[in-house]
C-alpha cells in the first residue's frame, strides 16, 4: 500500500468525481497525488497565472476553496463557486489552455490532493481505461458547471 493509499480512500469516500473509481484505480491515482495545505485567504492560483506555475489540478479533501473571476473594475471579482470537500479544481485548465481563467483561494482553512497534468497523462497513458473514466468525470463537472453558469446568467436578465 502506498503512502497516499489513505488519501485516496478518503477521496474515494467523498462525493465526487472520484467516487466511482474502483480501489485498484484509487490505488494507481493515489500514488500520483501530492497533499498540500492552504491557510484561510491563500491562492492555490491566480488568474492569468501562466503555465510555469504549475499545471495541476485539485481535489479539495477538507475545508471550502472559492473560485472567482475578476471583473473590470479594479479589485473586484465575482465569486463564481465555492467548492466544497470531493470537488475538483482545474478540470477546465486540464483540456488545454495557456493560463487560469480564474482565481482560487482559500475560504477556511484547505487540505487538497494536487494532481499534476504530466502524472494524469502518464496514468492515461498506462491505464487508458482508467484515464477515460477521470477525463470523462472532469468533463461532466466542467458541463455540469457550465450549465449552473448559464441559469445564473439567464437569471440575471
Amino acid at each position: 500500500m502506498s503512502a497516499n493509499a489513505g488519501l485516496g480512500e478518503l477521496l474515494r469516500s467523498l462525493p465526487g468525481v472520484l467516487s466511482t473509481l474502483d480501489r485498484g484505480e484509487m490505488e494507481e491515482l493515489s500514488q500520483q497525488l501530492e497533499e498540500v495545505t492552504l491557510a484561510t485567504g491563500e491562492k492555490l492560483w491566480r488568474e492569468a497565472a501562466p503555465e510555469s506555475e504549475g499545471r495541476f489540478l485539485a481535489f479539495v479533501l477538507e475545508g471550502e476553496l472559492e473560485v472567482m473571476k475578476e471583473t473590470d473594475f479594479p479589485g473586484k471579482h465575482i465569486v463564481l463557486a465555492v467548492l466544497h470537500p470531493g470537488a475538483v479544481a482545474g478540470e477546465v485548465y486540464a483540456f488545454g489552455g495557456n493560463c487560469r481563467a480564474l482565481t482560487a483561494i482559500a475560504a477556511s482553512d484547505c487540505r487538497l490532493a494536487v494532481l499534476p497534468l504530466a502524472a494524469l497523462d502518464e496514468l492515461s497513458n498506462n491505464n487508458p481505461a482508467l484515464g477515460v473514466k477521470l477525463l470523462k468525470g472532469f468533463l461532466g463537472v466542467a458541463a455540469k458547471r457550465l450549465d449552473q453558469s448559464y441559469q445564473r446568467l439567464i437569471s440575471v436578465f
